[in-house]
This record gives C-alpha cells, sequence and structure tokens, in this order.
C-alpha cells in the first residue's frame, strides 16, 4: 500500500534507539519538519523530562504525553520522534497508527544497557532487571503499531 506523500513519518522505539537522531536526518534529507515528543514537553514545562517525571511522577508524565499526541493529530508531511514510553498509554497507543507511517527502530538491548541508557532517561527502569522487564512489556506494542 503506498502511503500520501503528506503522509507523517512516525519513528518509535525504545529509549535511546535513536530515534531523535535519526528523525533530525531524516527531516533534513526529506526537506520536512522534525517533531520530537519529548522536546515538546520539555518547551511545555520549562524542566528536562526526568526532572518533570521524578518531580511529578509518571501519571503526570503519561498525561502529557498524551496531551502531546492529541496536538499532533492535524499535522501532516512531518517526521514526529515519539518518546520511548509514549505507547504504554492505551489510549495514545490506538492514536499513534493514525499520526502516519509507523517505523520501529530496534537497537541492541545489551549495547543500550552497556551505554548505560537506562540511567539518562525519565522511564522507572533504573537498573538492568528493571529495564529488560520494560523491554519486555513494550517490545510487543511497539511491534503492535509498526508499518
Amino acid at each position: 500500500m503506498t502511503q500520501p506523500s503528506h503522509s507523517n513519518i512516525v519513528l518509535c522505539g525504545l529509549p535511546g534507539a535513536g530515534k531523535t537522531s535519526v528523525g533530525m536526518r531524516l527531516a533534513g534529507l526529506l526537506n520536512r519538519e522534525f517533531i520530537d515528543t519529548d522536546r515538546l514537553i520539555e518547551e511545555k514545562c520549562g524542566v528536562s523530562c526526568r526532572e518533570y517525571f521524578r518531580a511529578y511522577g509518571e501519571s503526570a508524565f503519561r498525561a502529557l504525553e498524551k496531551e502531546i499526541i492529541v496536538s499532533l493529530q492535524s499535522k501532516t508531511s512531518v517526521i514526529i520522534a515519539l518518546g520511548g514510553g509514549t505507547i504504554e498509554i492505551h489510549e495514545v497507543l490506538e492514536m499513534i497508527p493514525s499520526l502516519g507511517i509507523i517505523v520501529h527502530l530496534m537497537e541492541d538491548i545489551d549495547e543500550l544497557i552497556q551505554r548505560k541508557i537506562i540511567h539518562d532517561r525519565p522511564a522507572t527502569a533504573t537498573d538492568e532487571e528493571s529495564y529488560r522487564l520494560l523491554v519486555s512489556r513494550r517490545l510487543p506494542l511497539f511491534k503492535k503499531i509498526a508499518n
């Protein structure tokens, strides 16, 4: 099935999988606007996602992510990088496919752990064991929505 040229490209994946890096490069190559949902949250709140997550908790952070995804429903011809945990919000998971073509970026889990990704992100996983649990919970969700 061919997607219309005005379709968005939505990048999803684990924290540290390269959504922002790939999204910026792809936006440059295709001459499209790049939107990083984590950056939108930071601009809205004036603090990093990690700081917001720690100060207000996961529920408040996920509510902000949902608000951002709803606001993106009217966008066309953009590249969107989703936050790694955005898919854990059931209502948002159902909305994401309507945003455009979904691309799941995958990185080797052991490589992410070795690069200490778990210490740089706002997610609830703070050690290797909890990160692996997070991965096992999220991977099926990414596979469910990816084109």
